[in-house]
């Protein structure tokens, strides 16, 4: 069953490369909804992908109030899937699914979203780059050497006072489509390639939005405008409203993972899901560095003999959670970062300090 929230849909084969209102009209057509100020268009300056904007008054026909606090941008019901939940993040059921609509193309009951899909660019994640691509990224956060400690079952160095050099994040072991391959019996083929990586990119609790995935991201609270409403059930709805006025011009943003430790408003009660992902994560399954605010987490293996003797195992895993933005809260160029710890009170060990700039001295060689 293919995990796409939908209210109507109809069969639609549509021959043309898409238009970037097409998928609204059809949408509109078979009974759905979109904020009749809202449109999709390609974001400046580089016009190499697209996002959601209220319409300018003049040229794109918009009204002057845009969108006002509280409207509804996006409602859908959620018919399918049956087995829908909220808290899962992995569905083989889904990506097979998925993979069979985009070999039927046109012949697709979901023809638009599915050209849409077909037309997106390879190689926009780090898991789709190519072999090269991957091998600098592991150079970068250390894998190969973080394997090797891992295969001699993390047994620490006496050198620079047993310091494991172990990697930065993002600390992946394996790739979703290896898991596709092991864990759904997927096949290896350009097709189911572009297929997991569109799936993981853009499902949101394994549902597949159309018009929704196409928001972009952004943490920064001047330009965070809109905030969802997840169903926690099929046949409830799946809501996208706008947290504040948006004028006409301006982009509609959605937070792809708002509720982690550096998530800027302290009384948001709306966290749905598990929608904490670190920087590196955003990184690594979205394939763009988020603006300000970050959040990020560091895994450090330090030895068991520097922390407690009255444990077996020869090392422990401890975490470093620090955010960072800009000093004044506005990006601009000659603007000083602040980083701040996640715990308040935690003061960095020499053990810590000695990981950090290790990975500098590796990384300035």
């Amino acid at each position: 069953m293919l995990t796409i929230a939908v209210e109507i849909w109809s069969r639609s084969r549509l021959a043309e490369p898409l238009d970037n209102e097409e998928l609204l009209d059809w949408i509109i057509t078979n009974g759905g909804y979109i904020h009749p100020n809202a449109h999709i268009k390609f974001v400046p300056p580089t016009q190499s992908y697209r996002g959601v904007f209220v319409k300018n008054v003049n040229e794109e026909g918009g009204t002057p109030e845009g969108i006002k606090k509280g409207d509804i941008i996006y409602p859908l019901i959620i018919i399918k899937p049956s087995q829908y939940n909220y808290n899962n993040y992995w569905d083989c059921d889904g990506v097979n699914e998925l993979y069979r609509q985009l070999q039927l193309g046109e012949d697709s009951f979901y023809a638009p979203y599915i050209r849409y899909m077909l037309n997106q660019p390879r190689g926009r994640i780090p898991q789709d780059w190519t072999v090269g691509g991957m091998r600098l990224l592991d150079v970068i956060t250390n894998k190969e050497h973080f394997q090797q400690h891992d295969q001699e079952q993390q047994q620490h160095d006496d050198n620079d006072g047993g310091r494991i050099m172990n990697r930065l994040p993002p600390t992946y072991k394996t790739t979703d489509f290896q898991q596709w391959l092991d864990e759904c019996n997927g096949e290896d083929t350009p097709l189911s390639r572009h297929t997991v990586y569109q799936y993981i990119s853009r499902d949101e609790d394994t549902l597949l939005i159309p018009f929704y995935d196409i928001h972009n991201h952004s943490n920064n609270p001047t330009k965070l405008n809109s905030h969802i409403l997840k169903p926690k059930h099929p046949g409830k709805s799946f809501v996208l409203k706008s947290s504040r006025d948006i004028h006409p011009g301006e982009q509609i943003y959605i937070s792809y993972n708002k509720c982690h430790p550096c998530w800027f408003d302290t009384t948001f009660r709306g966290c749905k899901s598990f929608s904490n992902y670190g920087s590196s994560d955003i990184f690594f399954v979205y394939g763009f560095v988020e603006d300000w605010p970050q959040y990020w987490n560091y895994k450090i293996v330090s030895p068991r003999s520097s922390i407690s003797s009255s444990d077996d195992d020869d090392v422990v895993i401890e975490e470093v959670e620090f955010c960072v933005s800009p000093t004044s809260g506005e990006e601009n160029d000659n603007n000083e970062l602040h980083a701040h710890f996640v715990d308040s009170d935690y003061i960095p060990s020499h053990e810590h300090i000695t990981w950090f700039a290790q990975h500098l001295l590796r990384l300035n060689e």
